[in-house]
């Protein structure tokens, strides 16, 4: 018993490809309407990439903790929790 393969580049099938993003598609309504978000890779100078680092050192550094159920992370999401939770209080985390 032999089993056929079905070699979708000879039929044709997957031959329309993302001119931003290199990602196939079987339609052109699909690719149509993936180009309509599809956005390039986003290059940073050197210069960004490391304030960038410096920012998130920075962040780690500084983590807090949630006093009522533990939830750990930067002061801006903790903050952000204890707003929408009703939770009062905060620690340094360690």
């Amino acid at each position: 018993m032999s089993t056929a393969t079905l070699d979708v580049k000879v039929l044709g099938f997957v031959d329309r490809a993302c001119a931003v993003c290199g990602w196939r598609f079987f339609t052109s309504a699909a690719l149509y309407e993936h180009s309509l978000g599809c956005r390039p890779p986003k290059r940073v100078a050197p210069a960004q990439r490391e304030a960038g680092r410096r920012v998130a050192a920075l962040n780690n550094s500084r983590r807090r903790r949630c006093n009522d159920c533990g939830y750990a992370s930067t002061p801006a999401a903790v903050g952000n929790h204890l707003k929408h939770t009703g939770h009062t209080g905060w620690t340094e985390a360690a």
